[in-house]
């Protein structure tokens, strides 16, 4: 396509489809005068009337190139960060939303680019989380019946993956809304989006688990795995949002032992030494465990008493325990990885790159720390509302004393925590004598540090156990120091 200048000053300039199509031309190309006149065009119409209906109008034709595209959802969803809400200086007509908002899920369904799918779902839920439930009530019903389409329809795997990931930022979203209407919207729409998202994973995660079982890890396979880890996130982010009290309730507790089963089985199966899976699906089925542990401590921080008096818990919590002990047997020889990071737009740990035991560990050491919360710090842990949820916390307290945070279970827990994770590994006591002062920074420096690294995790849960076990673990304790001495 031919370069060209804007001359004109920007306010001079008529606004067009046109118009603006030759501007993200500018904007996106590689001569600095043409970006630096394209930007400032694109600057002075950002509050013009149907400059945003504009943009979606040139974002969704998918024959026009991708650079001008990938800036035209740019641009439409920081502008909806910027004017969409009604009290914004130069807000959005609400006409204009209204034909931004009648067209975004569906050119979303369709967009075969990922990286421009991911831009629009991003915008999609800044504008669900602005409008929801009071000017687009049917936001996620009208998601949820798309999706219900494209699996009837069985044809596309393209609109299914679309569709899950819009669903998935949408829930993101609203999970993390601070306005109690919206929450409260948000929990009367998850039966609906559990209803569904259950449905479909178990569909899913029953096939790829059956191929791979057999030692298929092929094209079906992989797009089966791919398409139940997307569900699977978003079950995730549903589950520990859209209950208050999910013990309460048969459905929450169908699928929390469907999850739980899937756990024990792809642990397991990717555990058969006699399986070899190419990496990537190898990837994809670890991503699964993760999630669910994720989803584990989730509920046991956010929901205390739900956690507690869900079926399962009282084994799940001992298995977790299993792998921390097997961890443990060879945590002193493993070296250590320091590239763990922050994924700014999830605002969770890069932990691909932990290994998998390493990683359920981690998992297992916080569930311990989230019990022993619950059972020995209640008025900080529950949220009292009426009799029935006294008697809950009371009831999932004296659960987890009995049936696992036990004076024998203590002992061991101290005991294995200092033989096995307070020593230094080689890669310690190299960067101590290299570099003393950033090695005790990366330890404890900061404050959620135990949050993503076994160490500080084991070294808070070893306080924990000596702050509620004082008398029972002061004998154990010396006799552990004197024995290590």
């Amino acid at each position: 396509m031919m370069h060209f200048a804007i001359e004109v000053a920007g306010e001079a300039n008529p606004l067009s489809v046109q118009t603006l199509y030759q501007t993200l031309s500018a904007a996106s190309s590689t001569d600095p005068q043409q970006i630096k006149t394209g930007a400032q065009q694109l600057h002075n119409w950002e509050k013009r009337s149907g400059f945003y209906s504009s943009l979606q109008s040139i974002f969704i034709d998918t024959s026009l190139p991708v650079e001008v595209r990938h800036l035209c959802v740019i641009q439409l969803k920081n502008g909806v960060d910027k004017y969409w809400r009604k009290t914004a200086t130069n807000s959005i007509p609400k006409s204009e939303k209204e034909q931004i908002r009648s067209r975004c899920i569906e050119s979303g369904i369709k967009e075969p680019n990922p990286r421009l799918a991911m831009q629009n779902a991003l915008m999609i839920a800044k504008i669900v989380r602005y409008e929801y439930p009071v000017e687009w009530p049917d936001a996620i019903s009208s998601i949820v019946s798309n999706l219900r389409s494209v699996l009837q329809s069985n044809s596309n795997s393209l609109e299914l993956t679309r569709t899950l990931l819009i669903l998935l930022e949408v829930i993101k979203e609203l999970s993390t809304a601070r306005i109690q209407r919206t929450r409260v919207s948000l929990q009367a729409a998850a039966s609906e989006v559990l209803q569904v998202l259950g449905s479909l994973y178990h569909d899913k995660a029953r096939t790829w688990l059956t191929f791979l079982a057999r030692g298929d890890d092929g094209e079906a396979a992989v797009r089966s795995i791919e398409q139940s880890l997307l569900t699977l996130r978003a079950l995730r982010r549903i589950l520990v949002a859209g209950w208050d009290f999910p013990n309460r309730s048969s459905q929450f507790q169908d699928i929390w032992t469907l999850l739980n089963d899937h756990f024990r089985e792809t642990l397991a199966l990717i555990s058969n030494t006699a399986l070899r899976f190419h990496g990537n699906v190898r990837q994809l089925a670890e991503k699964h465990l993760r999630q669910i542990a994720k989803l584990h401590v989730n509920i046991a921080r956010d929901h205390p008493a739900g956690f507690s008096l869900l079926e399962s818990s009282i084994p799940l919590l001992s298995a977790y325990w299993s792998l921390v002990d097997q961890f443990g047997e060879t945590f002193g020889s493993r070296t250590t990885d320091n590239d763990l990071t922050m994924d700014g737009r999830d605002g969770e740990s890069d932990d691909s790159r932990m290994p998998l035991i390493e990683f359920l560990s981690l998992k297992g050491l916080q569930l311990v720390r989230a019990c022993l919360r619950i059972a020995f710090n209640p008025a900080r842990t529950f949220k009292y509302q009426n009799d029935e949820d006294k008697a809950e916390k009371t009831q999932s307290r004296d659960l987890l004393m009995s049936g696992f945070l036990t004076e024998a279970f203590a002992q061991t827990a101290m005991q294995t925590l200092v033989t096995r994770f307070f020593v230094l590994r080689p890669d310690d006591i190299r960067d101590w004598n290299e570099q003393p002062e950033e090695w005790e920074q990366k330890e404890t420096g900061d404050a959620d540090v135990a949050d993503f690294s076994v160490r500080p995790c084991a070294e808070k849960l070893f306080l924990d156990l000596i702050l509620n076990y004082k008398m029972q673990l002061i004998h154990p304790l010396m006799s552990v120091f004197g024995h290590v001495a």
